[in-house]
């Protein structure tokens, strides 16, 4: 299976806290999904905060 790559707003755009980013991504776990959470700063503007996104790959060696 294809890798998932979910985007994640950031807490100043009433997104996820940074516990709930970690729950979602424990249910993941059990659901047996391997689980990437990965910050980046967008390119256009340096001062704006970051973004988070959620990587999600199911394959048969995460079951």
């Amino acid at each position: 299976m294809a890798k998932i790559e979910l985007s994640l707003a950031p807490a100043k755009a009433k997104g996820l806290s940074e516990d709930e980013r970690l729950d979602l991504g424990r249910l993941l776990l059990k659901a047996g999904y391997r689980v990437d959470i990965v910050r980046r700063r967008p390119n256009t503007n340096p001062g704006t905060q970051y973004e988070y996104f959620m990587v999600l790959d199911k394959g048969e060696n995460n079951a």
